[in-house]
C-alpha cells in the first residue's frame, strides 16, 4: 500500500511538473494531424481502359477525364512529434463513361461510385503541414457493353478492383480544420486504371 501510494504520488507530481513544462514551453501543436476525421472534395480523375470484353476484336484503349465528389473519413496517429500514420476510408461519387470502337463492334465502360480503403504514413516538415504517401485498394462500380457490328450486344455487371497509391500534402488551418491536395493512381482488373488529381477539406474531432 505504501508503494501504491508512493507511486500515485510521484505520478501526480510528474503531471504537475509535465503541467508547467507544456505551459512555457514553446507552441508545437500538432493536434490537427491527431484524431478522427471527415472530409469532402473534388477529384478531377481519368479513367482509362485498355481491354474489351469477348466478341470485340482489336486493340482497345480509351480514355475520359471527369470531376467526381468525394467524402472520407479516417483516423491518424502523429508518432514522436514528426511523423503521421493512419487509416481511411474514402467514397468517390459520379458517372463517367467511356466509348472505345474495336475492328469489329463498339466497347461501352460506365464507371459509377467507387471504395476506397487506405493507411497513409507521412512527414511533418512543420506543425502544421505532412507531406504523405497512401497505399490502399480500390472496388469500382463499372458497367461493360459490346455493341459488335453484326449485331450481337454483351452486358457486363462487374466491379473492377486492384491496388492504389497515391501522394499528398495537408496543411492545417488551425486545431480542427485542414485542406489536402493528392495524387492518386489505382491500376484495377478488367483493364482499368483511374488516375487522380484530388483537392479536399477536412474537419477533425
Amino acid at each position: 500500500m505504501k508503494t501504491h501510494a508512493a507511486m500515485m504520488g510521484i505520478a501526480a507530481s510528474a503531471l504537475l511538473v509535465t503541467g508547467a513544462v507544456a505551459q512555457t514551453a514553446p507552441a508545437q501543436d500538432t493536434s490537427y494531424f491527431d484524431g478522427f476525421h471527415v472530409g469532402a472534395g473534388v477529384e478531377n480523375r481519368n479513367t482509362s481502359v485498355k481491354s474489351g470484353i469477348g466478341g470485340l476484336d482489336g486493340r482497345i484503349s480509351a480514355d475520359t477525364n471527369a470531376p467526381v465528389a468525394s467524402l472520407s473519413a479516417g483516423y491518424d496517429k502523429v508518432v514522436d512529434g514528426q511523423w503521421l500514420v493512419g487509416g481511411e476510408v474514402a467514397e468517390g461519387m459520379g458517372g463517367r463513361t467511356i466509348h472505345t470502337t474495336g475492328t469489329n463492334g463498339t466497347y461501352s465502360v460506365k464507371a459509377g461510385n467507387d471504395t476506397v480503403v487506405s493507411a497513409r504514413a507521412g512527414y511533418l516538415v512543420s506543425p502544421k503541414t505532412v507531406l504523405f504517401g497512401r497505399v490502399g485498394y480500390q472496388w469500382q462500380d463499372a458497367s461493360k457493353s459490346a455493341t459488335l457490328t453484326d449485331g450481337t450486344q454483351t452486358n457486363v455487371d462487374k466491379d473492377s478492383h486492384g491496388a492504389l497509391v497515391g501522394v499528398g500534402v495537408e496543411q492545417a488551418v488551425d486545431s480542427h480544420f485542414g485542406i489536402r491536395g493528392e495524387l492518386q493512381s489505382a491500376n484495377l482488373d478488367h483493364g482499368l486504371r483511374d488516375d487522380t488529381i484530388k483537392a479536399s477539406a477536412h474537419y477533425k474531432f
